[in-house]
């Protein structure tokens, strides 16, 4: 199979035997049942839950394959919380160590679907100990179908396709095809070309001295000393000179990839005749830079334009369009956007410098959920922003500025949220085993018979919705973030 292939299958809508066709391609062997097996469902939300097959894989573990067809009040692209646990309960380590699902919907007009990937095992040290591999179901998902790109999943899949040429296909496999740190590190490598190619485009030109006012390379390098550097020690000091371009690139690819999740909400090219902020064009950058006549002047008139003339300046509800595109574009905030350097607004670059970039991010699934330790919608999500602030960021050891990973996050946010509810239980309730109680309701959303008493539900409800956090040191807000999902 090809990668368009797969992208095809991706795109339509959810049709079981081209996804029959591909679960034969790409795994070693597959196993289909002459008539499906149906089984209760006990959350309330689906019309009918089926298994198709098993999956064998070559280190004899095995994968149930479902289908789920969702009651129509349940938001496919949306309401991930209400259905992630649906599938989960099928694991139970004897005969399904894994699900591969796809959840639809009976509303026909519901053109998107989720596929699944959910997996819970156990395993013995060397030492013949029992091993729990992962605590809570670890889930990879994709939200497919005609307006999603669907690039990032065919690619995915595609390196499961080239894997069991190898006649070698495990578990292991297919987590590390779905990992979301594989993704991570190959986007921000291919996003550190792209950012070395505009420095240097600068640093190379004469914007480095019209502009930043930076001495031309050869007056760089005509002292005595400089003349004796090598190549390597020579972009040394390129780059060491240069800060000012350097910071200038950070922020103007830095506000590219942030307008990307915005796009992703449907915020930016809204139509003008509305006046809700939604039905915007999911691809408003890539058709913004498509459409631009003149493309060699696409940062000095259009992006400055979006940018300082319209997403930091506060308008009228009458009064919100984007002239280049006659459709709706919301004001932000005069901070990300601030228009605080003027000289540099008369830069322009080659056409494929933005083209190529374009179609960089193109490639990728922008998801607008940020992913919980156990819940991966495999894209590139808000915490990639930080990623990239923590790695571009120069000298943040000395600065002590590091993105904290989300299970440190998650953990930290969890414990701070245990201590305030038993501190303010603790005050008005007289029951025991309070600590356990609200441990169990908060880690792992268990609530215990003396949580659910009426009086105590609402006391609880009452202090998720009253509690107040703070984030000094609030960075690009994983902190907050973290907090507001664990609320």
């Amino acid at each position: 199979m090809t990668e368009r292939q797969i992208k095809q299958i991706f795109q339509d809508s959810y049709n079981f035997e081209s996804w029959k066709n591909l679960y034969e391609n790409i795994f070693p062997k597959v196993d289909f049942f002459t008539i499906p097996q149906s089984i209760p469902d006990k959350s309330g939300k689906a019309i009918e839950i089926l298994q198709c097959g098993t999956v064998i894989l070559s280190d004899n573990k095995k994968l149930a394959i479902l289908e789920i067809k969702l009651k129509k009040d349940i938001h496919i692209s949306k309401n991930r919380v209400e259905i992630r646990n649906i599938a989960a309960e099928f694991i139970d380590q004897y005969t399904n160590h894994g699900i591969l699902v796809v959840y639809y919907s009976e509303d026909k007009t519901q053109n998107d679907y989720r596929f699944s990937f959910i997996t819970k095992y156990s395993k013995f040290t060397e030492e013949g100990e029992f091993l729990n591999k992962q605590t809570n179901p670890k889930r990879f998902t994709y939200v497919l179908g005609e307006n999603q790109s669907c690039t990032t999943a065919a690619k995915r899949f595609l390196t499961l396709y080239e894997k069991k040429k190898t006649l070698k296909l495990e578990l292991n496999d297919i987590e590390d095809a779905f990992s979301i740190e594989t993704l991570t590190k190959e986007f921000y490598k291919k996003y550190y070309f792209f950012y070395l190619n505009f420095v240097y485009y600068i640093i190379n030109n004469q914007y480095r001295n019209s502009v930043f006012n930076i001495p031309t390379l050869n007056d760089l390098f005509a002292t005595d000393k400089c003349v004796e550097l090598n190549k390597q020690q020579k972009e040394t000091v390129l780059l060491s000179e240069n800060k000012p371009i350097r910071d200038f690139v950070k922020r103007l690819l830095g506000r590219i990839v942030f307008l990307h999740f915005i796009q992703k909400k449907g915020w930016l090219g809204c139509p003008a005749n509305l006046k809700e902020w939604e039905n915007g064009d999911k691809n408003f950058m890539q058709n913004l830079f498509k459409n631009f006549k003149e493309k060699q002047f696409f940062h000095s008139q259009c992006l400055t334009q979006l940018f300082f003339n319209t997403l930091n300046r506060e308008r009228t509800a009458n009064n919100d369009i984007f002239e280049i595109t006659r459709t709706r574009v919301p004001y932000l905030n005069g901070g990300l956007f601030e228009n605080d350097l003027l000289e540099t607004n008369n830069i322009d670059f080659p056409e494929t410098f933005f083209n190529e970039l374009l179609d960089f991010f193109e490639q990728y699934n922008f998801t607008i959920d940020e992913n919980s330790p156990e819940e991966h919608e495999v894209g590139i999500d808000p915490e990639m922003l930080g990623h990239i602030f923590e790695n571009l960021l120069e000298d943040n050891k000395d600065k002590g500025a590091y993105y904290t990973p989300k299970e440190i996050v998650q953990y930290m946010c969890q414990e701070s949220l245990i201590q305030y509810l038993v501190t303010n239980f603790a005050k008005v309730l007289n029951f025991g085993k309070v600590e356990e109680d609200i441990n169990n309701f908060i880690r792992y959303q268990i609530p215990s018979a003396d949580l659910m008493q009426k009086e105590n539900a609402i006391k609880l409800d009452k202090l998720l919705s009253d509690v107040k956090i703070c984030d000094p040191a609030i960075g690009s807000g994983a902190f907050p973030i973290g907090l507001l999902q664990e609320i």
